[in-house]
């Protein structure tokens, strides 16, 4: 978006307010301009001068969903990554260091993870003991305390999270994401835990392939933008949101449940089927329980 003049010569000010430590003036100048433009580079900005002012929550959920934009270049990691520090947002730091395999981040984390251990054990082992113990609550209680996890040290979060993923009482979905974590964490150890289907199973989280790139997903990705993205571009979005639903309960088994792709492909985008073979019945099955699941979380 293109900014007015009016509007560049506030990002001057503001710039200048920054480089000569008045760090709220920037920020409170940079709120009004964010309030005016939906700007990527405006958010970097106000993030920097809300960082600055010590503001870290508001600078955190203010840069968040700019994931790919702070990817782009080395300065930019280094404030996305800094921001998720000054909130101690420990288990998110190190999926952002090991999807750009920084090994500098990852000791720059470290440390910041031992200083936490040193001046705040009273806190961590409480987060600790609440992931612990996440099955104990209700879906909206256990969402809050998953999030809060991620400020756990690694040692601490792994020390709960081998619980996590064994609990039945633990909201499949979250269940699946710790797993997803563990994952892109590259947690290299057979860990054991709990499915659908009411049985254990065990896993090496870092032999696990990320979703995209699992096959059946991508073909049964291809084939419903081939024959809907352009045709019927919301039945494409409602199959895709049901699809990628479907796909995060079923994780880390999705191949041995997706056993025939046509068959999933059909009962996902047919709203009544004429076919009655086991294979199309037992597919019913599968996306009628998943779909229960998904319409409580609704």
């Amino acid at each position: 978006m293109k900014l007015t003049q009016e509007q560049e010569h506030e990002i001057t000010l503001a710039k200048h307010e920054l480089t000569t430590k008045q760090a709220r003036q920037a920020a409170k100048r940079l709120a009004a301009l964010d309030a005016q433009v939906d700007s990527v580079q405006v958010r970097y900005l106000y993030g920097q001068a809300l960082q600055a002012d010590h503001q870290y929550t508001k600078a955190w959920r203010l840069i968040e969903n700019d994931h790919d934009f702070y990817l782009a270049n080395t300065q930019r990691q280094h404030f996305y990554l800094s921001v998720m520090l000054d909130n101690q947002l420990f288990i998110s730091a190190r999926l952002f260091a090991n999807q750009l395999a920084d090994q500098n981040m990852i000791a720059d984390i470290q440390e910041a993870e031992n200083q936490a251990l040193a001046t705040e054990s009273a806190t961590i082992a409480a987060r600790e003991k609440n992931f612990y113990h996440l099955g104990d609550n209700s879906l909206h209680v256990q969402q809050e305390r998953f999030e809060e996890a991620a400020k756990l040290p690694l040692a601490n979060y792994l020390k709960a999270a081998q619980f996590v993923i064994r609990d039945p009482y633990v909201h499949p979905l979250l269940r699946s994401s710790v797993i997803q974590d563990l994952a892109n964490l590259k947690i290299d150890r057979q860990l054991t835990f709990y499915w659908l289907d009411g049985q254990e199973y065990t896993v090496n989280p870092a032999k696990l392939k990320p979703l995209d790139q699992i096959p059946v997903v991508s073909r049964i990705i291809s084939r419903l933008e081939a024959k809907y993205s352009q045709d019927d571009p919301l039945s494409f979005q409602s199959f895709i949101q049901t699809f990628h639903l479907q796909l995060i309960l079923l994780y880390p088994r999705i191949e041995e449940t997706i056993v025939d792709e046509d068959a999933w492909y059909e009962v996902l985008t047919s709203y009544s089927s004429t076919d009655n073979s086991d294979l199309i019945q037992q597919t019913y099955a599968w996306q009628r329980k998943l779909m229960k699941i998904i319409q409580k979380l609704m």
